[in-house]
């Protein structure tokens, strides 16, 4: 049990979160009955509801029965260009992100990464968010992803034309900088030639993408299937990886590159899900 005591005078409107349960995060057991104090936007007594003291003033919210929990974080989304079971970029429209923005806040989701299929449009939403005008999941984006001249998903359904195609590692550098200078919050790229069906970008270009990215003080992302994939991106310094391996089984030398170089890995298990479950309307 923790308790966070208050620092003196509070600044704005106080509301107390009374009578939750807490789960904080850090894997300790629940606190079954605490008590939250929320001033100035921010958290600034938390514990249990005994020990927690109610400023005088505060307005008290009793969530008894209520579950209250760190929000979720989802690394690997695409907003805006799904519409029910339809993923196509016809549907990407600025009302069409705010809105999925929101029902991601409504299911706790309180940050998402865009990541390689956006346009412009996400930086404006974004920027206004920052600025408390617009509800709805934090959004960073990576705007548009690259690959390779032809490479997926050039001609994947719904996403044609969506892709920065590149050919060589001059031309990754300076898409990287175009990015960057229109605001992109991390880069993607796809590594993936969808059994043989397109090209993949050599490793002489994703490793100009990634070291531009770092240059320019971004995250470098990746789309990614292959063990051996897997392998040269890290090596080459990659940040994300956007997948899991799904060639082979994973190996302990790429479990030793990802803890050496503190690489994140992203399971979208949420995505691959969606594609199983809901194949069939």
């Amino acid at each position: 049990i923790f308790l966070v005591s208050l620092p003196g005078p509070l600044p704005g409107q106080v509301v107390v979160l009374s009578h939750v349960r807490l789960i904080d995060g850090t894997g300790r057991p629940a606190i079954e009955d605490a008590s939250i104090v929320i001033a100035g936007g921010k958290i600034r007594a938390i514990g249990p509801a005994s020990r927690v003291k109610t400023p005088a003033g505060a307005q008290v919210v009793d969530l008894s029965g209520k579950t209250v929990m760190p929000g979720m974080i989802n690394l690997h989304g695409h907003v805006g260009m799904v519409s029910g079971l339809s993923q196509d970029m016809k549907h990407y429209t600025r009302e069409n992100a705010v809105a999925q923005l929101r029902v991601y806040a409504q299911y706790g989701v309180t940050t998402t990464t865009s990541m390689g299929t956006d346009h412009d449009l996400i930086v404006d939403i974004r920027d206004q968010q920052r600025r408390g005008k617009l509800s709805g999941a934090r959004v960073f984006t990576a705007l548009q992803g690259f690959t390779t001249i032809n490479g997926y998903p050039t001609h994947a359904p719904g996403i044609k034309g969506v892709a920065q195609e590149v050919a060589t590692a001059a031309q990754a550098r300076a898409w990287v900088n175009k990015l960057a200078d229109r605001g992109a919050d991390v880069i993607k790229m796809w590594i993936d030639d969808h059994h043989d069906t397109f090209k993949k970008i050599p490793p002489a270009v994703y490793r100009a993408i990634i070291s531009q990215a770092h240059k320019r003080g971004i995250l470098a992302f990746a789309h990614l299937y292959e063990l051996d994939d897997a392998k040269g991106l890290v090596r080459a310094g990659l940040d994300v990886m956007a997948h899991s391996i799904r060639d082979r089984e994973v190996d302990d030398e790429l479990i030793a590159l990802l803890l050496k170089n503190k690489v994140t890995a992203v399971a979208t298990l949420s995505r691959e899900k969606s594609t199983f479950v809901y194949a069939d309307s």
